[in-house]
């Protein structure tokens, strides 16, 4: 019996030292893969370590390695992506808005304001230059950052440093390249190296104003001209497929061989090569559906989706809908043609229609922006007005919904 016992505790000894050997061989395969493609180090681990990648690009420097962390009697293993970049010149440390934020605030803590309600609402900001942090976060770092927090959740941000951990040791490569590039990407505009950071406030600005087609051609002509950086290719393709222009097929298929395991620009190449939704049939009546402004919008921007799964939503449950809204119109202008609300004259009225509490940032508002007859601008500006019309597109980024076919009502 004793000889059994004995046999059977080998037996399992062995089986997990084999188990042991297999991981160790295929993390340092996926590491090598890795570093080779990133044209970096490779330090190779050893039966009690894992490896690690080190390298430098322009002024960063890169490392991936592997942390554990202990808690009670339970140990966690996390890979470890660490990004260091000279300071834009203004020292600063974001960290996610939460509940505790808000009591800490009350009781004194530092958050310093940005000015832009989005970066506020998601970020807690703390600076010893409290007086220049508005200014060198400017539009094109402020959406790099907020897409950094949707795609990496509890990544920390510095002004010299990115970090961010994911539980278990890495063993696809394509994972860890993608990682380490949007990290660099991120590190160039934070910086500010090669301008990197207002290379995109044109493209940005134009979202705010509810201008989606106009965003995506500011976006094309800043990755003209900052080419090399991959963080401004990325948010061109991405801004492409939001505003569906015929090239963002081209572009995200050019991003995604260097960032080949990037969730966002797989799933909108997964959503434009998917057939196109058919047209809404012809309503059968012209009253409104019921749904409200804040119903559609918690379900639409409530939780922190990618902006891919953002737009299947609304074209799965939303689009082609007849709307009845009412909200304070925050801008209007005449239009010839308009590539988010059609080709003939109108006017682009942006009204506030929604408030709604966001996992990610906060407190937000919606905005619609409304394709209403010509000649009606002068008389909305400064108002509150109704409108009914039919929902056609979202930009999930910006938290816009578009409405064309607009009457102003009641």
């Amino acid at each position: 019996m004793e000889g059994l016992i004995f046999f059977g505790i080998f037996l399992i000894g062995g089986i997990v030292m084999f188990a042991v050997r297999a991981q160790k061989q295929r993390v340092a395969a996926a590491w090598n893969v890795a570093a080779r493609q990133l044209g970096m180090d490779i330090h190779q681990g050893s039966t009690f370590s894992n490896p690690k990648i080190t390298g430098r690009v322009d002024e960063m420097s890169i490392r991936v390695d592997t942390v554990t962390r202990n808690s009670g009697n339970n140990s966690q293993t996390f890979t470890r992506y660490r990004v260091k970049y000279p300071s834009p010149g203004v020292d600063f440390e974001l960290q996610r808005q939460t509940g505790f934020s808000t009591i800490t605030k009350f009781f004194g803590a530092q958050d310093v304001e940005i000015g832009d309600q989005r970066f506020d609402d998601a970020f807690v900001v703390k600076s010893d230059q409290p007086d220049m942090v508005a200014a060198a976060i400017t539009p094109t770092r402020r959406t790099t950052l907020l897409q950094l927090t949707a795609a990496f959740p509890g990544i920390r941000i510095k002004d010299t440093q990115l970090q961010w951990e994911k539980r278990g040791v890495a063993t696809n490569p394509d994972h860890i390249v993608t990682v380490v590039r949007r990290l660099i990407g991120a590190g160039f505009v934070i910086s500010g190296i090669d301008g990197a950071e207002r290379a995109l406030d044109d493209a940005i600005a134009a979202r705010n104003e509810g201008e989606l087609g106009e965003a995506a051609e500011r976006a094309r002509e800043a990755s003209g001209a900052f080419r090399e950086l991959l963080e401004v290719r990325r948010m061109e393709a991405e801004t492409a497929a939001e505003a569906g222009a015929p090239e963002a097929a081209e572009l995200l298929a050019e991003v995604a061989v260097e960032l080949p395991d990037d969730d966002e620009i797989r799933g909108w190449q997964e959503r434009i090569a998917a057939p196109p939704k058919p047209a809404p049939a012809p309503a059968a009546s012209t009253e409104p559906d019921p749904i409200t402004a804040d119903e559609i919008s918690q379900e639409l921007f409530g939780e922190s989706r990618l902006s891919f799964e953002t737009s299947r939503l609304f074209d799965e449950q939303f689009n082609g809908k007849i709307v009845r809204w009412s909200g304070p119109v925050k801008s209007a202008r005449e239009y010839r043609r308009d590539s988010d609300l059609g080709e003939e004259p109108g006017t682009r009225a942006v009204v506030t229609v929604a408030q709604i509490e966001n996992d990610l940032y906060g407190q937000t508002t919606v905005d619609a922006v409304v394709g209403l007859p010509p000649g009606t601008s002068n008389v909305l500006r400064g108002q509150t007005v109704t409108f009914q019309g039919t929902l056609t597109k979202v930009d999930a980024m910006m938290r816009n919904l578009f409405v064309t076919e607009a009457q102003v009502v009641g």
